[in-house]
């Protein structure tokens, strides 16, 4: 957290090995931020629409135009906000411990709006859940 400014819209880039990043990675993030995640995540029963209520960002991954438009408002939120959006690159859970390619979103976010990138690393997460748990 050392690189997060507090107020400065920044871009959090990450790996994704589970469930508990989510909270790992919230847990630590010492300002105002959403996530960007895969739109499925709003048909979780109460998750769903605690998800929206919170104005957290859903890319629809099937749709590359309405996911561009879900990165572009992502990038309007940053600037409002001077808030950070964050992004597990990977694009899902990773199976094993290996680094997964990363998806190109965070990037084109970054390009587009200006706002710096801040890698971040989840060790360990795996053993506490699990993909498949």
């Amino acid at each position: 957290t050392e690189h997060i400014a507090p107020d400065t819209p920044q871009i959090l880039v990450g790996n994704h090995q589970s469930w508990f990043d989510v909270p790992a990675v919230a847990t630590n993030i010492p300002k105002s931020y959403h996530f960007v995640a895969k739109k499925e995540l709003e048909r979780v029963p109460i998750f769903g629409r605690a998800w929206k209520a919170a104005g957290h960002i859903s890319i629809d991954r099937s749709d590359r135009e309405s996911a561009v438009e879900s990165l572009d408002r992502a990038g309007e939120q940053l600037r409002r906000e001077g808030s950070a959006v964050v992004i597990f690159a990977e694009g899902t859970r990773a199976p094993t411990d290996a680094l997964q390619p990363f998806k190109k979103g965070a990037f084109m976010l970054a390009l587009h709006t200006g706002v710096p990138i801040v890698p971040f690393g989840v060790a360990g997460s795996r053993r506490v859940m699990p993909k498949d748990s």
